[in-house]
Formats: structure tokens, sequence, C-alpha cells
């Protein structure tokens, strides 16, 4: 994610745009995506009915690891980074969820 680096002490609150912010949203919305795949996914024919059931309750996302550059107590990042991991017993569904965060 990227946004606009700055002085903690100096860039208002309504100036902000800060990625740390948007990378937490965005980790909590996987959250949600892995905790509730029925509620963010739609299938097409060509995927049955058992693979959304499957993937309610085999999905699993992780994030491991998040970074920011730079890195200091009172900067506002320009850049934060962080990985996820996504793992499900029905191939076809975890391809539908990197299908979808892709989009």
């Amino acid at each position: 994610m990227r946004g606009s680096q700055g002085h903690a002490g100096t860039v208002p609150m309504s100036m902000r745009h800060d990625p740390m912010a948007a990378a937490v949203e965005a980790i909590v919305l996987l959250e949600s995506l892995c905790k509730h795949p029925q509620d963010f996914l739609s299938f097409d024919g060509q995927c049955k009915s058992y693979s959304l059931e499957s993937l309610s309750t085999s999905l699993v996302c992780t994030v491991g690891e998040i970074s920011t550059w730079p890195s200091a107590s009172n900067v506002i990042p320009g850049q934060a980074t962080f990985t996820v991991d996504f793992r499900a017993i029905d191939d076809m569904g975890r391809e539908a969820v990197v299908y979808e965060l892709s989009n």
C-alpha cells in the first residue's frame, strides 16, 4: 500500500494518507472474507454448491508479516507491505478468493 510520508507531529489527521491505516483495513476485510466467504463470493454455473460449503469450512488466511517504510515512531510511512497466505482444501475455491481480491 502506498501513501504520503510525513512527520507525525505536523501533518493534520485530515490531510494524512497513511498506508498503514489502509493496510489494517485490508487485513480486517481479509479476515471477514475468510470467515464468511459466502458473503463476498458469487459462484457461476461452473462451480458446484459444495465448493462454497467446502470453502466456508476450510478457507484460512494469515497475515504473517507487516512492514512500513520508513519505519519510525514519529513518521507517517510512505509505504506499508504485508504478506497473505490463503489455504483451502478446494483449489477452485481458493482461486475464486484470489480472483475476487484481484478485481
